[in-house]
């Protein structure tokens, strides 16, 4: 994996791909394969939320499953194999020339140029309801940054797969996950039959003996550099209006669940 530094000459790269997540990996892997000079700029390591996933288990070539910090390792190599040159920051403007050559800038002051731009941003979390404010706990948006503190009460906040599924790695992790649904349960049969399994609580509201939180409710598109050269919204498909510019991932895939 060679390291992009911002005070080498302006190069003019044949792909910039933003976003390290599945789709971004994936694209970089494959864009290398293809003979392309490609710089690739995340804010997250390879695999992105990838590695919160406690077991991922629709890929054919695992059908057992996989953890996500595994697969996501897996990504991080198959980037660093490729030989694309990587830099971890955040893109915080992205605009096409007229001569047709995309600029980037990032958060610490880097430009890169090229050709063509894969924008795979991934998403956010969704901002947090007034009721999980104040809580007098830490509130945590994934298990990744969550202490490990055996035997610690930990809600978990959620009822989607998201939620369940951080739920069964708090278990594993020798915590005592309790499970806060606000409303309907969304969360898959076979993890909502492994939650009955563990004999870990759902609750209806937040239980007082709670030491940590984990908020999984929910994450949207991080669209603002798309909407910035898209102004008339997210595309139906990898290729855009805009000469150049591909999307990938979330922002096309909705709430269809692909690791890439």
């Amino acid at each position: 994996m060679r390291c992009a530094h911002r005070r080498v000459a302006m190069v003019v790269h044949d792909l910039l791909v933003v976003g390290l997540g599945p789709a971004g990996v994936t694209a970089v892997v494959q864009a290398r394969r293809d003979g392309l000079d490609v710089v690739a700029v995340g804010d997250e390591p390879p695999g992105g939320l990838v590695a919160a996933a406690r077991r991922i288990e629709n890929l054919p070539v695992w059908p057992q499953g996989i953890a996500g910090r595994v697969l996501a390792r897996r990504m991080a190599r198959w980037v660093r194999t490729s030989n694309a040159a990587v830099v971890q920051d955040t893109v915080i403007a992205l605009d096409r020339t007229d001569s047709g050559i995309f600029s980037c800038t990032t958060r610490r002051g880097a430009v890169f140029l090229a050709r063509s731009v894969c924008l795979a941003p991934g998403t956010r979390p969704v901002p947090l309801p007034p009721e999980l404010f104040g809580l007098g706990c830490p509130v945590f948006r994934d298990i990744r940054n969550l202490p490990r503190r055996k035997g610690a009460v930990v809600a978990v906040v959620g009822g989607g797969d998201a939620a369940f599924d951080t739920a069964l790695s708090v278990a594993d992790l020798g915590m005592r996950p309790v499970l806060w649904v606000r409303g309907k349960v969304k969360a898959s049969q076979g993890l909502v039959e492994e939650v009955e399994a563990r004999r870990i609580p759902v609750a209806a509201s937040l239980i007082p003996e709670a030491e940590l939180v984990v908020a999984c409710i929910g994450r949207e598109v991080r669209d603002e550099l798309l909407l910035a050269l898209l102004p008339e919204g997210l595309p139906r498909d990898i290729c855009t209006a805009v000469p150049g510019l591909f999307v990938a991932g979330d922002a096309i895939r909705g709430r269809e669940r692909f690791v890439a």
